[in-house]
C-alpha cells in the first residue's frame, strides 16, 4: 500500500526521510499505524521492537508477539523486506 505524501501526518513524512534501522521504538509503532496495523502497537511497544529489530523479524517471531493471522504476518513481512530496499531519489 502506498500513501500520498500530502496525505501523510508529519511524523509519518518524517519517517519517510530516516533510515529504517535508526528507527525507535515509538517510530515503528508510527509506522504500523501508518500502515494500518495500529492493533499490533502494544505487542511492539512491550517487545522494543526499534527499527534494527524490525528489520530482522521473522515470521515467527511475528507469531510469538500475538501476529495470528497469516495474512498481517505476511503483508507486514513484505512492508518490512520494502524498508530494506534501496529508495530511488
Amino acid at each position: 500500500m502506498r500513501f500520498q505524501q500530502d496525505s501523510l501526518p508529519e511524523e509519518t513524512l518524517y519517517l519517510s526521510t530516516r533510515q529504517a534501522a535508526c528507527w525507535t521504538t515509538k517510530e515503528v509503532v508510527t509506522w504500523l499505524e501508518a500502515n494500518n496495523f495500529e492493533q499490533y502497537s502494544s505487542e511492539f511497544q512491550e517487545n522494543d521492537i526499534s527499527g534494527e529489530n524490525l528489520l530482522d523479524l521473522t515470521k515467527e517471531e511475528l507469531t510469538e508477539m500475538g501476529v495470528t493471522k497469516i495474512g498481517h504476518r505476511k503483508t507486514l513481512l513484505t512492508l518490512i523486506q520494502r524498508l530494506k530496499e534501496p529508495t530511488m531519489q
